[in-house]
């Protein structure tokens, strides 16, 4: 998989655009958010990325990235196999939209935490954004 370089964003600041652009024969360059937290009865912590309903967790925060990097990379491999009909319903199933001027691209509103992380177990003050962008090599 591409390099994936993670930007620390500060809870309050505008959290930067989301896209997903499907590069033919070069794989899949992406920039989405991630939240990470630690689980309120388990102690562990999560890495949880709701523009691909995925996650990693783990003990420490460095191996729920690492989980959550490996599963991305999965992700990506699986989805850049696909024909461009069934890659392009995938995305839509997790609600992204296909740019209609550049058909490769695709791009995902922001999920915020008076979105769906309110049902998650968070320990207090724990709670963590991220930017995750992925360059295809």
């Amino acid at each position: 998989m591409g390099t994936l370089t993670r930007e620390k964003v500060t809870p309050g600041v505008v959290i930067p655009s989301q896209y997903v652009r499907i590069r033919k024969g070069k794989g899949i360059d992406s920039r989405f958010t991630l939240f990470s937290f630690v689980d309120n009865d388990t102690k562990q912590h999560i890495v949880f990325c709701p523009a691909f309903n995925l996650s990693g967790y783990g003990n420490t925060s460095k191996r729920a990235n690492q989980m959550f990097d490996f599963n991305l990379d999965q992700f990506y491999t699986n989805l850049y196999k696909l024909s461009p009909q069934k890659m392009n319903g995938e995305l839509v199933k997790l609600g992204w939209k296909q740019d209609k001027f550049k058909n490769k691209n695709y791009s995902s509103t922001f999920v915020g935490i008076d979105g769906e992380l309110h049902n998650f177990n968070i320990e207090e003050g724990t709670l963590k954004f991220q930017t995750l962008t992925v360059a295809a090599e």
